[in-house]
């Protein structure tokens, strides 16, 4: 084993370290641990990393009963803390009161009287950065930690704490990195090792997938992560069968180069001399030992060319972008009394920095004795009031230009026109099933943009925007709303009476897949994200802006609970996210109607009971037959053509509900005493109003008991979105991940 050195600390630690997310918390037994634990030693392994949400305290209290009885000088010992211990909604974060109290819990559960690394677990934007940074140093202060970290924080909120408490803050950043996601490269990396931050990176075999023992088109193996429940977390960003061809094309240059899969993958990651330690999981002894032989390979250039032919498209990367100043960029504000910063995509931004540099200082003053500034708003850099441009900023966008024709092209930057606007630059976007539907008819009578659903990252906000800030990672759903209108408090934000309110198409010059976006009514339209921007929860997050909130209203709307059976027409996104809602309601039975097994199986993964691929008389036929002769309670109408509400009319039971939502192509439909008016059917649905149940839904991706971001089966960047929406008007893929 080798050993390297973590940071600016003065800690040695294993090249291959030993972690405990989603074993030693509860996936395998106690004796399984110890001996994983003994193994780890024997491969001189001395670096074990844990969190206090492991397994709600499991994970530490595990480690706590084993490492004791070691001498306390013969390992290194790292946790982290940020996510809820508890159903309190004080008992998370990263605020003082909530530091001081999880070192303190974590402290007794290790059995120890301090431990190596203490980490921010996430950035939490609900908590100022100056009152954190102060409760970690704290901790560091009453020895109860030597060094401090953080986990999966974007570069501006790196920069952030480094401008207020130096280099020497943080000794390392721990970000998922693999083969197969390589997304901190681009900025991640080189901030970090300015600052003197190594990387101890997580998931370095991508879940198990980089071993080679998942093949495409075959069963998850028996007694994999996979198979189980409880471990088989984020599969969806690596779990394809894109993604699988990719991992199979390097089995022979494994074997070729004499090396294990595992070997390969983790001596890729330590190629990297940012990288301090590659964080293993481990069921088995001997896979600790597997694992453990990776330390001191070394990969030549040739096989690393290899490499990286076979992965091909496969991997997430992202590509460095061009820093626009924020409230996290203080010592370019600093560095003269004027400054010019680049725009995104090209021209330049002239900064009033003098005005800035004295704002800033007032609001530093302010939040470091607790009062609210005024003016600006609370947390607001005083920065984002200006705006001066020199020379065009431009930016890429999507259009529609007819039928068939979809093309990304530059056009002038997003700007800010109203003081309730935000700027948000996109870190994610997708093509959604209702963008067929123009695809396939508009006629050419002039472009038009695309796009309704994006994640992206809070650049400049307007004067009276108050609930989100420059740095902030938020989502939108497809209606813009103010979230306070008499509709909006019944939860009906498709109907928000805001003369600025609407859905996206209804803005000319703006679109969800492009580089950035102007948000009208910013404060009731946002909803705050709390993971950074390279998150792997990302595809399931971004479900919240149209297809997971649209397939949850569609069960809500229909009524489902633990008493109804229930038809789902359609395999598509929101149909197996109608799916996956319906499960979630408790319903008894789920048939879906679908066509395609790729899809029709991951319907089944959210909870599908049954699945009829015919149509027609036939399929309504399979659908009565599967419910006692009479139909489901509810059915869920999720194409939008008349041939698939013709089977909702004959799916459902008498006294059912049939609930339509996406985008019907179709105005008259049967609804006489022959259709729905003998049998008392209810007609339901609409355009959901996912804003509503954002906040709802969140929570359970969060904790990852749910990944509706599986439904994404291809990710391109803008140039291939053209391809993109031929390929999902082709059904050759579900629905396309955007990576702008």
């Amino acid at each position: 084993m080798r050993y390297r050195k973590l940071g600016s600390s003065d800690l040695e630690v294993s090249e291959i370290s030993l972690g405990s997310w989603l074993t030693y918390s509860g996936g395998i037994e106690a004796e399984k641990t110890r001996a994983c634990t003994e193994a780890a030693f024997d491969a001189g392994i001395n670096f074990f990393d844990t969190a206090n949400v492991y397994g709600q305290g499991a994970a530490e209290t595990a480690w706590g009963e084993i490492l004791s009885a070691r001498p306390r000088d013969s390992y290194v010992l790292a946790t982290k803390v940020y996510f809820p211990m508890s159903d309190d909604p004080a008992d998370q974060g990263l605020s003082p009161a909530q530091i001081a109290k999880q070192i303190d819990a974590s402290l007794t559960r290790l059995k120890t009287d301090y431990v190596d690394l203490y980490q921010a677990h996430r950035f939490d934007p609900a908590v100022p950065i100056e009152d954190t940074v102060e409760a970690f140093q704290k901790v560091v202060e009453q020895g109860k930690a030597r060094y401090l970290g953080f986990s999966e924080w974007t570069p501006e909120q790196i920069q952030a704490a480094i401008d207020i408490a130096g280099p020497d803050l943080f000794v390392s950043s721990q970000p998922q990195y693999s083969m197969l996601w390589q997304a901190p490269e681009a900025e991640v990396f080189g901030l970090c090792a300015a600052n003197g931050i190594s990387q101890i990176v997580w998931s370095p075999l991508a879940q198990g997938v980089l071993t080679g023992k998942y093949k495409p088109g075959h069963p998850v193996p028996e007694g994999s992560r996979f198979a189980s429940a409880d471990m088989a977390v984020s599969q969806d960003l690596v779990y394809s069968d894109a993604t699988l061809e990719a991992v199979q094309r390097l089995v022979p240059i494994a074997e070729e180069a004499g090396m294990s899969m595992p070997t390969l993958a983790l001596a890729w990651i330590l190629r990297r001399t940012e990288v301090a330690s590659a964080i293993t999981g481990a069921s088995r002894p001997e896979q600790v030992h597997s694992n453990a032989a990776a330390s001191g390979v070394e990969l030549s250039d040739d096989l690393l060319s290899a490499v990286d032919e076979a992965l091909g498209d496969a991997p997430h990367r992202a590509h460095p972008r061009p820093r626009r100043p924020g409230r996290h960029h203080a010592p370019l504000i600093r560095q003269s009394r004027q400054a010019v910063a680049p725009a995104r995509g090209g021209g330049y931004r002239l900064l009033d920095t003098a005005a800035a540099h004295e704002n800033q200082r007032s609001v530093g003053r302010a939040v470091a004795v607790g009062r609210p500034c005024s003016p600006p708003p609370p947390h607001r850099h005083p920065l984002h009031t200006r705006t001066t441009l020199i020379g065009e900023a431009s930016m890429r966008a999507t259009f529609l230009y007819a039928a068939g024709d979809v093309r990304v092209e530059d056009v002038p930057d997003s700007s800010l026109t109203h003081p309730t606007d935000a700027l948000v630059r996109i870190t994610a976007s997708c093509i959604c099933g209702s963008d067929l539907w123009p695809y396939a008819s508009k006629p050419d009578d002039g472009p038009v943009r695309m796009g309704h659903e994006f994640i992206g990252i809070v650049e400049d906000t307007g004067p009276e925007v108050s609930t989100v800030e420059p740095g902030d990672l938020v989502v939108a759903p497809f209606a813009i709303s103010d979230n306070t209108c008499e509709f909006c408090r019944e939860g009906l934000h498709t109907s928000c009476v805001h003369d600025q309110a609407g859905f996206w198409d209804g803005l000319p010059d703006e679109g969800g897949q492009a580089e950035a976006v102007r948000v009208p009514l910013a404060d009731g339209t946002l909803v705050k994200l709390p993971v950074a921007a390279d998150s792997a929860l990302m595809p399931s997050l971004l479900t919240l802006s149209d297809v997971f909130g649209t397939g949850y209203h569609a069960a809500v709307a229909g009524g489902v609970n633990e008493r109804t059976s229930v038809t789902v027409i359609g395999d598509g996104a929101v149909g197996l996210l109608a799916v996956l809602s319906a499960s979630r309601l408790g319903a008894e039975r789920i048939i879906l109607m679908g066509r395609h097994p790729a899809r029709t199986d991951l319907g089944r993964q959210f909870g599908a009971t049954d699945v009829v691929s015919a149509r027609g008389e036939e399929g309504i036929e399979a659908v009565r037959e599967l419910s006692g002769g009479h139909g489901t309670h509810v059915v869920i109408e999720a194409v939008g053509a008349m041939p698939a509400y013709q089977q909702a009319v004959g799916a459902v039971r008498p006294g059912g509900v049939i609930s339509r939502v996406g985008v019907p192509q179709y105005e008259d439909a049967p609804i006489g005493f022959g259709s729905l008016f003998g049998p008392n059917v209810r007609l339901a649905g609409g355009p959901a109003p996912v804003r509503a149940y954002i906040e709802e839904l969140m929570p359970a991706i969060l904790d990852g008991s749910i990944e509706p971001g599986k439904v994404f089966d291809t990710t391109t960047d803008l140039d291939g979105v053209p391809g993109g929406y031929r390929d999902m008007a082709d059904r050759n893929s579900l629905k396309v991940l955007i990576i702008p």
